[in-house]
């Protein structure tokens, strides 16, 4: 009887201990959105048919006196490594939003795009965010 009174007891106290973790973490200030400065930043890789993929990215400021940039790359993977395809590097620029794409065939392996962006304030880099499509297999 006993052991089952400090069994209920340990359990009602676990059951407050998460309820009060769970507000704690709701309410904490330090926990920040993913971007400060992007409302978006896409990377995208997918097959169009025929054997030709299309390669696309995209970066866009909530802000219109922001200057976005943007760098795409197609990479394949090779074991735990990415590497940059030749000749498959493509930047774009505008105010408030970014975006560019381009059409290859490619050879058989494993690729995904890479969108690097970058958000000016003048000629303040304010902030960078990477994007990354998933990983097509080509065959």
């Amino acid at each position: 009887m006993r052991m089952k009174r400090i069994a209920a007891f340990l359990l009602a106290a676990l059951a407050l201990q998460c309820m009060m973790t769970t507000s704690a973490f709701a309410s904490d200030k330090g926990v920040q959105p993913r971007f400060s400065d992007f409302s978006s930043v896409y990377a995208g890789l997918y097959d169009s048919g025929n054997g030709i993929y299309v390669i696309e990215g995209s970066a866009v400021a909530p802000n219109a006196n922001k200057r976005v940039q943007i760098t795409l790359t197609l990479e394949k993977i090779e074991g735990n490594k990415s590497t940059v395809v030749s000749g498959c590097t493509w930047t774009a620029s505008g105010m408030v939003t970014a975006q560019t794409s381009a059409r290859r065939s490619l050879s058989p392996g494993a690729y995904h795009a890479h969108t690097h962006a970058e958000v000016y304030l003048g000629n303040t880099l304010l902030e960078t965010a990477d994007a990354y499509s998933n990983v097509d297999f080509v065959d």
